[in-house]
């Protein structure tokens, strides 16, 4: 995980107009460099060995979705053979092998998202806004890695005590709910005991916004602004049917998905090259 003192607002900011900007357009060039984006991101992160454990998962969900599509979409004018007197086109495949990609950079930028705007930040952002919605998610963002943290460990134990099979992983489960409930009433009767909600709320915070992060946050958003305007006028739109074509032109598309590329990695580019500057 990025350990970096960027403020945690032009962080934020930065990822909801990549997310906006990647669901907003389909364009195969914009797609694709999203993807390989989030990819380099990722190995960065996590190194390369679990990208390579997870590339047939990523291939499997490509595989997927072009055989959804292709059974539900018949459309196009490159036949390639009929099924039942259904036509297999090559653009419905085309269109398939698209959302797949599409999926795996959203998923891999909500990842990259996690690793980055930790539970303290994000109820920083949103703790006065919204107090008791943002407690909530935060919680929950802590939930999940630890309940497999837990059952892990609960399953060791049980492997330990020589309990395998179908029986013993529904006897481990049965103990994980039953201690994450205990768990959740225990953290409610201290809530409680502190006195949570009882009155005005005060927390303590240890980010301050800088001179970089008000530089960062201009950058970010007049860029991510200007690319946003590009891909929401209409200019990189691409249709799938009757044929697989561009609205503009290649040398177009090329330019703005190598901007839209560079602003994938400010991850890299902005987070990691501050992550050892000063408080």
């Amino acid at each position: 995980m990025f350990k970096r003192k960027l403020h945690p607002l032009p962080t934020f900011v930065y990822f909801v107009i990549l997310l906006v900007m990647q669901m907003w357009t389909f364009n195969t060039f914009i797609i694709v460099a999203g993807y390989i984006a989030s990819v380099i991101c990722m190995c960065n992160m996590r190194g390369i060995e679990r990208y390579l454990r997870k590339l047939p998962l990523d291939i499997l969900v490509v595989a997927v979705c072009a055989m959804i599509n292709l059974v539900g979409y018949h459309d196009g004018e490159h036949i390639l053979t009929y099924i039942n007197n259904n036509a297999i086109t090559l653009e419905a495949i085309n269109f398939g092998a698209h959302m797949g990609v599409y999926f795996l950079a959203m998923v891999n930028e909500c990842l990259i998202y996690k690793e980055i705007l930790t539970e303290d930040e994000f109820l920083y952002l949103f703790g006065r806004i919204a107090p008791s919605a943002s407690i909530m998610i935060s919680q929950v963002f802590r939930t999940i890695p630890e309940l497999k943290n837990d059952y892990k460990e609960i399953t060791m134990a049980a492997e330990g005590l020589g309990s395998f099979g179908l029986k013993a992983k529904r006897r481990n489960v049965s103990t994980l709910i039953s201690k994450s409930l205990e768990e959740s009433i225990e953290r409610g009767e201290l809530m409680e005991d502190r006195g949570y909600g009882l009155g005005k709320r005060t927390s303590y915070h240890r980010f301050r916004a800088r001179k970089r992060d008000f530089v960062t946050g201009t950058i970010v958003m007049a860029v991510g602004i200007s690319l946003f305007y590009i891909v929401a006028s209409g200019k990189m739109t691409i249709y799938f049917y009757p044929k697989y074509e561009f609205k503009a032109s290649y040398v177009i598309n090329a330019v703005v998905s190598v901007f839209f590329f560079i602003y994938a990695l400010f991850p890299i580019i902005l987070i990691k090259g501050v992550r050892d500057g000063d408080d």
